[in-house]
């Protein structure tokens, strides 16, 4: 998978030499600051275009946390992972705050979960002693539309929008033996189906960047 932390170092180390290179009183048009969002924890770069009029933006995310659930008969322990990049094309009519955004949302959160006891239930059945994984992912690469308010040349922002991730997809694994395909199968349904509400993922967050 995509290391997104690597990814905006590099960026970063990328806009700190482009920054060093410009001449005194330079207006880059780059902008870059931390974010806190529905989407994780990450850092906000964006590129003004048109005379402000248009802002390129690419926004990371990432955040984990090991939440114990329990789920078709078995006791669960989970973890979510948050991972992603969310990429747009914000338009600010007459390089004014507020504005209108399209893009699109590099997903690779995942949720996995683990159960190990000495009746774990596999599609309806219970197998006796063993363990049973789970893992959700969804589409790589999912639409994006939003809109916000945002100073063209960096301060305080505000995003919501909507990513159009489409259905999960999950998949079941176990070490016990003889584990009927059906069961397997059904215990995937089974999660998909609870999670067919969540097809869309809201994206609500707040930035502060600095204009370079």
């Amino acid at each position: 998978p995509m290391n997104f932390r690597a990814i905006g170092s590099v960026l970063g180390a990328a806009l700190l030499v482009a920054y060093l290179a410009l001449p005194a009183n330079a207006d880059s048009g780059i902008s870059i600051g931390p974010d806190v969002s529905s989407t994780g924890l990450g850092v906000s770069l964006g590129y003004e275009l048109v005379g402000g009029n248009v802002v390129v933006r690419a926004e990371s995310g990432n955040f984990t946390a090991n939440p114990n659930f329990n789920a078709n008969g078995n006791a669960y322990q989970g973890h979510l992972n948050l991972s992603n990049v969310l990429v747009n094309v914000e338009f600010h009519p007459l390089a004014k705050p507020f504005y209108a955004a399209v893009g699109g949302f590099i997903n690779n959160n995942t949720v996995t979960a683990s159960s190990t006891s000495a009746g774990v239930i596999v599609g309806g059945t219970n197998y006796g002693a063993g363990t049973v994984n789970a893992k959700v992912s969804w589409q790589n690469l999912a639409p994006y539309i939003g809109i916000g308010f945002a100073p063209v040349h960096g301060g305080f922002g505000f995003d919501l929008g909507a990513a159009f991730q489409g259905n999960a997809k999950a998949v079941v694994t176990t070490n016990i033996a003889g584990v009927a395909p059906a069961d397997i199968l059904n215990a995937q349904t089974q999660i998909q189906n609870a999670l067919n509400g969540f097809t869309v993922y809201p994206v609500v967050g707040i930035r502060y960047t600095f204009g370079l």
